[in-house]
């Protein structure tokens, strides 16, 4: 039986931060152009990125949200080939092929079984508290809430043990599958989930206090449109560059480990 490879969480996040700061021009070199095209299509839009409620479900909205998708992936793409494989682009170079299209497809997929969980979360929810599935969430009783969100968050800490397979699909590694990510993070489930929010929840809380502070000075002028729509994107991009940043270096973890088992074996 392999020894289970014990992630160290808080060092982890330690050298994400450090690398990340250190790398900071880096950084902007990386999503400088990403972040002006995206930034160029809210105005362009009428600033999709700033709407609120219903006034979010227009054809531009929803053309903006995919442009940004776009930018996050390229970007997380371009910082996790830095960290692992040290590759450089000049900040003109912008890309979006095949192992990007995989990358989405694969982020895409992870989030499609969270959403699966939850629903069959609900589904034995209702089951165990016989609650009808035609009824609010809010009228649900609280036993009934609290069990649902359990399920769920154990959903999501499992998912996390498939996140190796996003570096490894950057680098364009082939030695990397979602079953073989699942196995070798054995142990690693809350670590790894842990890991991913604590390396975003600052970038995280500044999104939540940007948007606090929109509604509250009800911002309408064109300047401060400008300005509160460069944040959000800005922001928003550096929030999936830190992500990455924590992943890739889980991923190096990891597959050190794990070549050294696999040689140990050999011989």
């Amino acid at each position: 039986m392999k020894e289970i490879i014990n992630l160290p969480l808080w060092e982890s996040i330690k050298r994400t931060y450090i690398y990340f700061f250190v790398n900071f021009k880096t950084v902007v070199k990386l999503s400088a152009l990403w972040v002006g095209l995206v930034f160029l299509c809210d105005c362009f839009l009428f600033f999709p990125s700033l709407c609120v409620g219903e006034y979010c479900q227009t054809l531009g909205n929803k053309a903006f949200m995919l442009f940004e998708i776009i930018a996050v992936t390229a970007v997380s793409v371009s910082f996790s080939r830095q960290i692992i494989l040290r590759e450089l682009k000049d900040w003109k170079q912008i890309s979006f092929g095949l192992k990007e299209i995989k990358y989405l497809g694969y982020s895409l997929l992870i989030l499609l079984l969270i959403i699966a969980a939850a629903i069959i979360s609900g589904l034995v929810t209702a089951l165990a508290f016989g609650v009808d599935l035609k009824m609010p969430a809010v009228q649900l009783p609280p036993q009934a809430l609290s069990l649902y969100f359990i399920l769920v968050i154990i959903a999501s800490v499992y998912s996390s043990r498939l996140s190796l397979i996003l570096p490894s699909v950057a680098v364009e590694s082939k030695d990397m599958t979602l079953v073989q990510s699942f196995k070798i993070t054995k142990g690693n489930s809350l670590k790894l989930f842990a890991g991913i929010i604590l390396s975003t929840l600052p970038v995280m809380i500044l999104l939540m206090l940007l948007g606090t502070i929109m509604r509250i000075l009800q911002i309408e002028g064109f300047i401060g449109q400008v300005i509160f729509s460069f944040l959000g994107i800005s922001l928003s991009l550096i929030n999936a560059m830190l992500k990455a940043c924590y992943l890739s270096h889980a991923y190096q973890y990891f597959m050190y480990f794990y070549n050294q088992q696999q040689e140990e074996e050999a011989h």
